[in-house]
């Protein structure tokens, strides 16, 4: 279906990485699902489940290109950072199935992190090397170790 067929337009949501350009060191993984709260989910006033983790990576990155990565299954989310795991969830009813859209944006202002001021930098700049997406063969072992660095 179509997003808005579906509802709530832009659920469920994965971010493979969200950043927010004050917090040099620090990226955002995060899951917004229709799916009812498990453990660890937080419920926004909107209804819909969130699951985020802020991922401290000790790096300034701004200064150099990053891997982030998402391995996802009918059973599991795991998020990548430079090919190691930091991140882990169980895969929600409303994350199997259909077909998904990929966006990749800069986002500046809205309600997180809040209204650019004269603290923040323009113009902006953000660089991708590449984004590459997979479907799994299903002769691969489904033992696979994660990607190291």
């Amino acid at each position: 279906k179509k997003w808005r067929e579906r509802g709530y337009w832009r659920l469920p949501e994965i971010d493979i990485m969200e950043f927010l350009g004050h917090e040099k060191t620090l990226y955002h993984a995060t899951l917004h699902t229709r799916t009812p709260a498990g453990r660890g989910g937080r419920v926004t006033k909107d209804g819909y489940t969130v699951y985020g983790t802020s991922v401290d990576t000790g790096l300034d990155l701004t200064a150099d290109y990053h891997l982030y990565g998402l391995e996802w299954n009918e059973k599991e989310l795991a998020w990548y950072f430079d090919g190691k795991a930091v991140k882990r969830e169980p895969t929600p009813q409303d994350s199997r199935g259909d077909a998904k859209y990929m966006l990749i944006n800069l986002a500046v202002g809205g309600n997180w992190p809040g209204r650019p001021d004269q603290s923040t930098s323009f113009p902006a700049h953000y660089s991708i090397d590449y984004v590459r997406a997979y479907k799994r063969n299903a002769d691969c072992a489904a033992s696979r170790p994660p990607p190291s660095d």
